[in-house]
């Protein structure tokens, strides 16, 4: 995942992850206010102590799966690598999953910490053979892309005409994602497409974007960028509205109802509470159009 004038090095391999559902904690509720890490409420799920479901020659799993697709913050970039409990969320969603349909239900993580964009997922949907069976196999398919090209190539002097400019490319390659996977599947049902919490001010902005630290500096951004993230999760809903996808918003779950709040989730790459956090909001969507 990118972040202010600096990309994460990739860290961890391309490969595929499967991993079993099982047994974990509550779903949380998708309009809940953010949870204090803290608080005896944001307790970790246990991980899955169920055996890992093998997948098939062809490396898709014989039963029930959750794909993810996207960038590094459901590749759990970031402090989740430095933890040895922490999972992504397309891990702990395969858990909520199996609680609540009764049946084991794996994930198949593809998301990476490689620096994807929405241009490079649009060419894997489109071209890549592998990512295209899955697609078509899953039971559940999580998208979060676009933060490394939406901020990209933004810095403090010139960060308002920068993320608009990066949001409307974002948008329109997110839909193009979107008409490829339901096309695919036969249907928009399953589909899930996971917008972007505003971390902000837990990812020092000062570092990233090239500003003095002062008061009045980091008041500017903020306004900025809560305008331009508030624009960006509207259009990706409204791309997901357009193709029949439920569109999961991150702002309102866990910045609260008016978006300003802390987001707890630890940054643009969630701490292992923060992935339980997505987790759950993803899972309040509902999974009664799962197959």
């Amino acid at each position: 995942m990118w972040t202010p004038a600096r990309r994460l090095a990739g860290a961890l391999a391309a490969a595929t992850v499967v991993a079993a559902g099982g047994a974990c904690g509550s779903p949380v509720g998708g309009a809940a206010a953010p949870r204090d890490p803290t608080s005896p409420t944001a307790a970790a799920p246990v991980p899955s102590a169920a055996a890992p479901v093998s997948p098939s020659p062809t490396g898709v799993p014989d039963g029930p799966f959750v794909l993810g697709l996207g960038d590094s913050v459901p590749g759990a970039g970031g402090p989740c690598q430095r933890d040895p409990g922490c999972r992504s969320y397309v891990l702990v969603l395969a858990d909520l999953a199996t609680q609540a349909l009764g049946h084991p239900v794996a994930a198949v993580n593809r998301a990476r910490n490689d620096d994807v964009t929405s241009e490079s997922l649009l060419a894997d949907v489109r071209g890549n053979p592998r990512v295209r069976e899955l697609v078509t196999k899953a039971s559940l398919v999580v998208i979060q892309v676009g933060n490394n090209d939406w901020q990209g190539p933004c810095v403090f002097g010139n960060a308002a005409p920068c993320l608009e400019e990066g949001r409307r490319k974002v948008v329109a390659r997110v839909g193009s994602i979107l008409e490829e996977v339901v096309g695919l599947r036969g249907s928009p049902a399953g589909v899930r497409l996971v917008t972007y919490a505003n971390t902000l001010t837990e990812d020092h902005p000062a570092d990233g974007w090239g500003y003095e630290d002062t008061a009045a500096n980091e008041e500017e951004l903020a306004a900025v960028f809560d305008t331009a993230i508030r624009r960006l999760d509207a259009g990706l809903c409204g791309q997901a509205e357009a193709h029949g996808v439920r569109c999961v918003d991150l702002l309102p779950a866990v910045n609260g109802p008016q978006g300003t709040q802390p987001s707890h989730l630890g940054g643009i790459h969630p701490t292992r509470v923060g992935h339980e956090t997505i987790a759950g909001v993803v899972a309040a969507a509902g999974f009664d159009d799962v197959r």
